[in-house]
């Protein structure tokens, strides 16, 4: 639920034309999501280049949504808030110095993946704190196959779902170090392409305690899936996304709270949850730097992953 607000916030949600049209409609979610979490929102304007308004003393916070790393910075140096959304650098480098600006500017910035901030995925990382020691980890991100947009899917889906695991890790256990054995990418013809990446969670001694598993890519499936899994010796924690939002505990479902917001995807899929992280990050001048780094390494392997092969391992 939003926070009673202490002051007025103001939001402006500006699309990238890059974006075009996959941007319009996450404008439009944005938007309803923003007034639910408390702020006050401009009016949407999908013409407004995402550069107009720089320095705008009336804008708390911008969604930036398709904009270039360039473009973020330059928001963040002028002083406000960002969402943002999409895979705006294959470049880890240009990533961590997006992250240095915000915190030289003092600004909070936020990765624009929503359901990094679901409830599901926030009560599974719950659950999971109960079952003991971690022995495995395992989480998929599949979209229905389909042959126009087959090319790109592991590129739009990787950076997402990599950051998603690698912030679970890290939320169950600050002293764990990631690393990575192997890459695969699997073409399976009209059957859909997946790209495989398998590692291991070290302790603070650099002891392997739990291995590592984050598929990526399209299905014969009708339906997207997003779905984790961790293991420990004495249990199962098993949590789906999507499609149908649930959470198991040794095979024994888990009540979810039904959603309070309509449409319930909005809140379902986590977008109410990070806007209202924001405005209280802007409230409080607080800087929630949502995995910044681990963005960084999740871009550097999907980005080895989109292009078919390379060296994804320094």
């Amino acid at each position: 639920m939003p926070e009673p607000a202490t002051e007025t916030l103001t939001i402006r949600i500006a699309p990238s034309a890059r974006a075009r049209p996959l941007s319009i409609a996450r404008a439009q979610a944005y938007d309803a999501a923003a007034r639910l979490a408390g702020w006050r929102v401009q009016p949407l304007d999908l013409e407004t280049p995402v550069r107009e308004g720089l320095g705008n003393d009336i804008v708390d916070a911008v969604v930036l949504i398709g904009a270039t790393a360039s473009e973020i910075s330059d928001w963040l140096s002028a002083g406000h808030g960002v969402i943002a959304d999409g895979n705006w650098s294959e470049d880890p480098d240009e990533v961590d110095e997006v992250a240095r600006i915000a915190h030289q500017h003092r600004q909070p910035l936020v990765h624009g993946d929503e359901l990094l901030h679901a409830p599901v995925f926030a009560g599974a990382l719950t659950e999971a704190g109960e079952i003991g020691q971690l022995s495995s980890f395992e989480t998929r991100g599949l979209h229905p196959f389909d042959s126009h947009t087959e090319r790109n899917v592991i590129a739009s889906l990787a950076p997402a779902v990599l950051m998603r695991a690698l912030l679970s890790l890290r939320i169950l256990d600050n002293t764990t170090q990631i690393t990575w054995d192997s890459a695969l990418i699997t073409d399976q013809g009209g059957s859909g392409t997946t790209a495989t990446w398998r590692g291991g969670v070290l302790n603070a001694a650099g002891v392997r305690t739990a291995h590592l598993s984050v598929v990526v890519g399209s299905h014969l499936g009708r339906s997207t899936i997003h779905d984790l899994q961790m293991s420990s010796s004495s249990g199962v924690v098993r949590a789906e996304l999507m499609p149908t939002p649930s959470i198991e505990v040794n095979g024994e479902p888990v009540l979810i709270p039904p959603a309070t917001h309509s449409p319930a995807q909005l809140e379902w899929f986590g977008m109410i949850s990070m806007l209202s992280l924001l405005r209280r990050a802007v409230a409080q001048r607080s800087q929630p730097l949502t995995g910044a780094g681990l963005f960084a390494e999740a871009l550097r392997l999907s980005a080895w992953a989109s292009a078919g092969g390379g060296g994804p391992f320094r």
